[in-house]
């Protein structure tokens, strides 16, 4: 059960982050945030492994046997969008695909997940029962779509928004105060230009630095990431990535019975997170940190470091 707790967090704390500018705020965001709903039977999507693909072309029967590993190594988190949003999160990752098939939006990470409807309906009910609240929605990767498709993706989020969506008139330099003043919570970043120039509800990917550190190696993760970290503050959101990448080794070590090698996303996650709060905590709680993510959010401490970090940072 979602602890409710942290569901208005950023209206609790109005007095402190209130005149704060959105990219000073330190904010908790999931990783693959839709993964959740990929179920061990679902279809493979465009950007499922290349190893995976060769599979299914020589047998689907294989293919359908090794659903379940490659569903475990897609999943990057088990709350739905709403309880994500009620412990806290203010950020999501979110990757879509038109379902070859079906001709239905769906979001995706190897294997097709829900309807992109379901992100965008949890999202606007919770934002009814919160109103305070601001909410980041990243479409950074798109797969098998049209431009036709973009266009009622589109048209889809800013009819289901409304007044709620921040114009792209505003950066990521806007206060908090400053919003609430009007009715706009949702910012959506949407990684086509084209969408972009034609709705001027849409945020164009430059407003965003998101480097992936595309590593499977705890000690290579947190040097790319301690390097990543921004010497000042641009006029962008900031993203740190506090994810392992499983590469072939660390899938084929997992098949090994008996062994303590993680054999999901997971189970690599409850090796990654602990240390990853850490180093937020004891290295990096005085640099320009803004949005960060990890996978399996729920089994971090991901929520409370941050709001921690946005009660004792001191902000200039």
């Amino acid at each position: 059960m979602t602890n409710h707790t942290n569901a208005d967090w950023m209206k609790k704390m109005s007095a402190t982050i209130g005149p704060l500018k959105l990219n000073q705020i330190v904010l908790p965001g999931t990783h693959d945030s839709g993964s959740y709903s990929i179920a061990d039977t679902a279809d493979y999507s465009p950007d499922a492994p290349n190893f995976v693909k060769k599979i299914e072309q020589i047998s689907t029967w294989l293919a359908n046997l090794i659903k379940p590993i490659v569903a475990g190594w897609a999943r990057s988190q088990c709350d739905d969008f709403k309880q994500q949003l009620e412990s806290g999160v203010r950020y999501l990752d979110l990757r879509t695909s038109l379902h070859t098939s079906s001709n239905v939006m769906r979001v995706v990470h190897a294997m097709y997940g829900c309807k992109i409807d379901v992100v965008l309906t949890s999202i606007k009910e919770f934002l009814a029962l919160y109103p305070n609240e601001i909410i980041i929605l990243d479409f950074n990767h798109f797969y098998n779509m049209t431009t036709s498709s973009h266009q009622t993706l589109c048209k889809k989020i800013i009819a289901t928004f409304g007044n709620l969506m921040i114009n792209q008139t505003q950066t990521p330099g806007i206060t908090l105060n400053e919003l609430w003043k009007g009715t706009g919570r949702v910012i959506v970043l949407y990684d086509n230009a084209i969408s972009v120039k034609d709705n001027p509800q849409l945020w164009s990917e430059n407003s965003i630095q998101s480097p992936w550190p595309s590593t499977a190696n705890l000690t290579v993760l947190k040097s790319k990431l301690g390097k990543e970290l921004p010497n000042e503050r641009k006029d962008q959101f900031f993203v740190l990535q506090g994810i392992l990448t499983p590469d072939a080794t660390t899938i084929i070590k997992g098949l090994i019975p008996f062994s303590k090698n993680p054999s999901t996303l997971k189970a690599l996650a409850q090796q990654v997170d602990p240390a990853f709060m850490k180093w937020i905590k004891n290295d990096w709680s005085q640099d320009n940190l803004n949005i960060i993510i990890c996978d399996w959010v729920q089994f971090s401490d991901l929520v409370k470091v941050v709001l921690s970090l946005n009660l004792s940072t001191s902000k200039e």
